[in-house]
């Protein structure tokens, strides 16, 4: 669970288009890990085996990130909008206690529709 405080920098200040960049950190949780089944050949050439396995204790329960990227909206109707968003995390914590130096890293793509609240100022 992944959850991103943005810093928006709009690119104009209105109108029906609106594309936007964004900056800021984010924290991400642990809810669940498992290994799938699978095989490798060591350097003898035997061939080993992995079973399926919940592995959630051999990772660290939080992940802090910076993540940045750009929303492109267009106005519907009234204040609701449609929404494009890219965007790319990258954890800046060892996720692994058992292996140094792996961190996260994700690419999104999201597609959206904004509904505006609150007060307009």
């Amino acid at each position: 669970l992944e959850i991103p405080l943005a810093f928006r920098f709009f690119l104009n200040e209105e109108g029906k288009f609106r594309p936007n960049l964004f900056v800021g950190p984010s924290v991400a949780f642990l809810l669940n890990a498992r290994r799938s089944n699978f095989e490798v050949r060591n350097p003898n050439g035997v061939v080993v085996g992995f079973p399926d396995e919940v592995n959630t204790s051999s990772f660290n329960k939080t992940d802090v990130g910076i993540m940045g990227g750009f929303q492109l909206n267009w106005r519907v109707k009234g204040r609701q909008r449609f929404l494009v968003d890219g965007r790319y995390t990258y954890g800046l914590t060892d996720i692994s206690p058992a292996i140094p130096r792996i961190n996260n890293s994700t690419i999104s793509l999201t597609l959206g529709y904004g509904f505006g609240i609150g007060r307009r100022y």
